[in-house]
């Protein structure tokens, strides 16, 4: 959210399936992968990212998670996927 709101400050959702939460801050590892269909690619991110953890002696606190940034009209090429894990 902008840095003008406060968690009490921000305008309640129209749509009920939303809701904010604080969540503290953490460290993560995290990876772009080009599609979100280049499944094929992701075992190797993945185990990489554990590669880069046990590397640096972090202890995983989450399982991998899927972020995307773009709608569905971007084209492909385009779009911003990253798959993450918490530690």
């Amino acid at each position: 959210m902008p840095a003008k709101y406060t968690l009490e400050s921000l305008p309640e959702p129209v749509n009920k399936a939303i809701s904010v939460r604080r969540v503290e801050p953490y460290k993560a590892a995290v990876f772009k992968i080009l599609r979100l269909y280049e499944r094929k690619k992701q075992p190797r991110r993945k185990s990489r990212n554990a590669d880069l953890a046990k590397a640096n002696k972090l202890e995983a606190k989450s399982g991998f998670i899927t972020a995307q940034y773009n709608p569905p009209w971007i084209p492909g090429p385009f779009r911003r996927n990253e798959i993450a894990r918490k530690f």
